[in-house]
């Protein structure tokens, strides 16, 4: 009877540590999967052939890094949408500042996720002189 018993409990244990290591997993690749709302783009500059954008990215919250960015063009704008790193709130697994995107000659704004579905402007073409300024 007593035998029965520990194999029991031994089967529940296994049960236990497979549940926590499972949900273990599911955090730490998980985190890396998240939207980042709270990036700021510091500098930036343009290839010399004008068809490479290259930013150094952060956040402006007191936790997380960046690991990648994912870049669309819908008309005129490439919106950027940043992703947090791998291996809970505050890894740096992976983490990155600088990040490069090709921009071709139609693109005049280049656009931040801030979740819900909306974008912001950061960087935008002054008409007048047809060089990358900050939208502020």
């Amino acid at each position: 009877m007593s035998e029965k018993k520990g194999r029991r409990w031994m089967k529940a244990l296994i049960g236990i540590c497979t549940v926590a290591l499972f949900l273990a997993s599911v955090y730490l690749v998980g985190t890396g999967l998240m939207k980042r709302t709270d990036v700021f783009v510091g500098e930036y500059s343009l290839s010399d052939d004008g068809e490479t954008m290259t930013v150094r990215a952060g956040v402006a919250g007191s936790m997380g890094y960046i690991r990648d960015v994912s870049v669309k063009q819908k008309g005129d704008g490439l919106y950027l949408t940043f992703y947090s790193t791998f291996g809970g709130l505050n890894s740096s697994l992976g983490a990155r500042s600088e990040f490069g995107f090709p921009v071709s000659d139609e693109i005049t704004e280049i656009c931040v996720y801030r979740g819900n579905g909306e974008f912001e402007a950061v960087l935008r073409i002054n008409p007048d002189t047809e060089r990358w300024e900050r939208s502020d």
